[in-house]
């Protein structure tokens, strides 16, 4: 993967420097390691952004710590109304560098203006600035030339007019910040006596055709500083950096020294060899993916709001065929966490969002992350008990559903224990034509339509959505840390245990976040479309979450039947499918499914539940994409997939992500299990969650000392690939007299999947699940239920019984055959698409 500064961006909050002593946010990028041997920051000048040393980020973070700030004004930072002057600006620096606790002594490289205030920073505090670097930068700013003293000279509202026309305009900072730091910080600055007085090695470099000053001025700067070294680069101008990045990073190299680099070149590599030797996958990640990620440092929605900024005219979500961009989407989500404020939601306070996969479901969770709530999804059609149950659970504030569940919904979950109900319609973000196919097909006949709202009653507790959509735009004051609760998922409680809530924390989810973002190199950024059929609390780290690290589109997807579906593919042409097995095997089984146009898609994301070889290899001629089997689990988000580069592996759920650990324990011993030896997956990461909301009891059971207990049994191969074999408790356990009592040795366990796999080859099977229980006398029986493949297009034909049988028998050991098959017209699922067994049992 390219570097990605903004993947390292955060938001600093300086206490009383903005605008009438309120807070000052300003954006920084921090890469590379904190104990590097050396850190290196970077300054623009006026009227640039952090992103123009995007070259020298590259080049240096990986053996050195990289900090580029957006001053006040500039790139993604705060531009308040302010005077602007150099010790304002100076000021900003320094509680910068000490909110990061940069080391005493430090590399300072500068350009234009930010060599104005980088000299002086090194004439204050001569003690802290190692080494110094001016490109591009003059004694005095009021020798500009023509066009330059144009520019800056211009009246605020003819230079914010100029932005707002001009494309390159957008990449500038408002007018009013360019007319104050002319006047109070770059007209008046005289370097002279600054520079005179500077001790620390100094290195000067311009371009050859930088017309912004006269040469003389360029020139001026090394004459003044003591020894300072100076390096003049053909064929460039003033954006030196920008314009010969090479050979800038080449001057800094020979000025900067040979010897800290290489140590902390041999530093790195020998973690590397202590990491290889204990995770032997590492070797087999993709060249672009580092094998640690930086630890989050904001919380969640951080990473939103600055893809506001960054994407702002980026679509953010695609409903149907509205397109709401990422600017937009921000305002809406700040505008709904005020009306939600002042419903009495704040920090810590539960919001139940049972929503279909709709753009109000994507403005709630980000307006109740930015009040530091807790988020908890529900499918939108989920039974009312259920949804009372989590109310009653969780201490629900507020709950937000649709305008169908009115009648079953308003004074139940009120009766729960919630303070406050809102309604909403698919119509509220619908363009005019989708809103007229709604109105007349589906709004009254699926009852959607609500009784009247007394607005004026004082003590009401039931809104429509668009009531809480307040005017205010700004983001709320309150925000969370990285370890406050961000979400609280249920398990699906597909197997013997009853679902349980899952905290997931800021840090939990952004980790996941970026372990996926690192996982993907060939993401194009801001031009990836995701598409969304999982409902987004089982989505979530594939969704919403990652795309504001990719600047993607989510494409929502309320409706998720395979005709619907694929019209939807068609018409989106999505790049990124994340989905479950049951997904791709209902798309695949389609007729006519080419002619949909499934090629956009270039990478699908199977988790959930095991991937038939079958259907993998089906839905892979099918998009000519690559389908990625992982594994996951709502305490552990996406922790193991197969790496894009790498070489298939038949049956292989891949290797485990950046940062994550997984460990095999023999269940019976309590030893770690060796190569290809069966036992129980433990996973412990910083995407693992540490604890189920209020259940001590299941939280010491699963998770010790940041291990995560999973229940599901796996093995591993030489190179470090797992394999998933089944739920411990799905594992079928033969015993002697179970194969006749012929052989006196001990038989070995069956897993289902096994079996299954063998009935995938067959052409007529569509979907099969495998369970096993034994009768009162004690005999094991082992059911094969199969859905046909004529069944899922429409036709009747019943499969031939006895060729299974014959199927099994050549090609499974003598225990391990079905002893009965049973023929469904569809399997019970959960939400992620693993099969219900337990549902499966209670049919027999």
């Amino acid at each position: 993967m390219s570097f990605d500064p903004d993947l390292y961006r955060r938001t600093l909050r300086l206490a009383g420097r903005g605008q009438n002593g309120q807070d000052l946010n300003l954006s920084v990028i921090d890469a590379g390691p904190r104990d590097a041997l050396r850190t290196i920051v970077f300054l623009h000048g006026m009227g640039g952004y952090a992103g123009y040393w995007h070259h020298q980020l590259n080049h240096f973070y990986e053996g050195s710590r990289v900090i580029a700030p957006d001053l006040r004004g500039h790139g993604l930072s705060d531009a308040p109304i302010s005077t602007y002057s150099r010790d304002e600006l100076l000021g900003d620096i320094e509680a910068v560098l000490a909110l990061l606790d940069v080391p005493t002594q430090f590399i300072l490289v500068t350009h234009s203006f930010g060599g104005a205030l980088g000299t002086m920073y090194a004439y204050k505090h001569p003690e802290r600035v190692e080494k110094l670097v001016i490109i591009g930068s003059a004694v005095r700013f009021d020798q500009l030339e023509n066009a330059g003293r144009f520019l800056l000279r211009a009246p605020s509202w003819l230079l914010s007019f100029m932005f707002k026309i001009l494309p390159v305009g957008k990449r500038y900072p408002p007018g009013h910040v360019i007319h104050a730091q002319y006047k109070n910080a770059v007209i008046t600055y005289d370097g002279t006596a600054y520079l005179k007085a500077l001790t620390c090695p100094s290195l000067v470099i311009l371009g050859d055709k930088d017309k912004l000053f006269s040469t003389k001025a360029y020139q001026a700067i090394a004459k003044l500083i003591p020894n300072a070294q100076e390096v003049t680069l053909p064929q460039s101008a003033h954006q030196v950096m920008v314009e010969r990045p090479e050979a800038v990073n080449r001057a800094l190299d020979r000025f900067l020294g040979p010897v800290q680099i290489e140590a902390e070149r041999r530093a790195r590599r020998d973690r590397h060899r202590i990491l290889e030797q204990e995770r032997p996958w590492l070797k087999f990640y993709d060249g672009r993916t580092p094998y640690q990620i930086r630890p989050p440092q904001g919380p969640l929605q951080r990473h939103f709001e600055i893809a506001a900024k960054r994407f702002a005219s980026t679509p953010a979500v695609q409903f149907l065929h509205t397109n709401i961009s990422y600017k937009k989407l921000d305002k809406f989500a700040n505008r709904f966490a005020e009306g939600m404020r002042k419903q009495g939601v704040e920090h810590g306070a539960r919001v139940l969002i049972v929503l279909p996969n709709i753009p109000q479901a994507v403005i709630a969770y980000f307006a109740a992350l930015k009040l530091g709530a807790v988020v908890t999804f529900m499918e939108g059609q989920a039974a009312q008990e259920v949804v009372c149950q989590r109310v009653a659970e969780l201490g629900v504030q507020m709950v937000i559903s649709m305008t169908n569940r009115y009648q079953d919904l308003h004074q139940s979950v009120l009766d729960a224990g919630a303070k406050t109900v809102v309604f909403t319609s698919y119509r509220e973000f619908m363009g005019v034509r989708d809103w007229l196919l709604f109105t007349l097909n589906e709004h009254y006949t699926a009852g959607h339509r609500m009784p009247f709202l007394r607005k004026l009653k004082s003590n009401r507790q039931v809104y429509r959505f668009h009531e809480l959509m307040s005017l205010k735009t700004d983001r709320p004051d309150t925000e969370p840390t990285v370890d406050d609760i961000a979400v609280i998922q249920y398990t699906s409680g597909a197997g013997e245990h009853a679902a349980k809530a899952v905290s997931l924390s800021h840090r939990n989810l952004v980790a996941n976040a970026l372990q996926i973002r690192h996982w993907l190199p060939e993401s194009r950024v801001g031009d990836e479309r995701i598409l969304a059929v999982w409902t987004l609390g089982t989505g979530l780290a594939a969704t919403v979450n990652l795309a504001p690290l990719l600047g993607a589109t989510v494409i929502l997807v309320p409706r998720t039947d395979p005709l619907t579906l694929l019209q939807t593919i068609k018409r989106t042409k999505p790049t990124f499918l994340p989905g479950s097995p049951r997904l791709y095997q209902l798309l695949s089984q389609v007729p006519n499914v080419r002619k949909f146009g499934m090629a956009s898609i270039r990478v699908c994301f199977s988790g959930g539940a095991n991937l038939p070889i079958e259907v993998q290899e089906s839905f892979e001629k099918l998009t000519k994409g690559r389908v990625v089997d992982a594994y996951s689990t709502m305490e552990a988000g996406i922790c193991i997939a197969n790496p894009l580069a790498a070489r298939k592996r038949s049956g292989s759920i891949g290797v485990p992500l950046p940062d994550v650990e997984v460990r095999l324990f023999d269940a019976s011993t309590g030893q770690e299990c060796g190569v290809d030896e069966v036992g129980e997956m433990w996973i412990r990461g910083p995407q693992v969650s540490q604890s189920y909301w209020n259940n001590p009891h299941a939280t010491a059971h699963a998770m010790k000392d940041g291990w995560f207990h999973t229940g599901d049994l796996a093995k591993r191969d030489e190179d470090g690939f797992f394999y998933l074999m089944e739920r411990e408790e799905d594992v079928i356990h033969p015993r002697l007299q179970d194969d006749g009592g012929q052989t006196g040795e001990e038989l070995q366990d069956i897993y289902p999947s096994e079996i299954e796999e063998v009935l995938y080859e067959l052409q007529e099977v569509a979907e099969v699940a495998v369970t096993s229980w034994r009768e009162d006398n004690g005999a094991l029986e082992i059911v094969a239920f199969i859905v046909p493949r004529h069944t899922a297009i429409g036709t009747l034909e019943p499969l031939d019984i006895a060729h299974l049988h014959d199927w099994c028998r050549s090609r499974l050991r003598p225990d391990a055959r079905p002893t009965q098959f049973k023929i469904l017209n569809k399997l019970p699922h959960s939400a992620t698409g693993k099969v219900l067994r337990k549902a499966l049992r209670g049919l027999m």
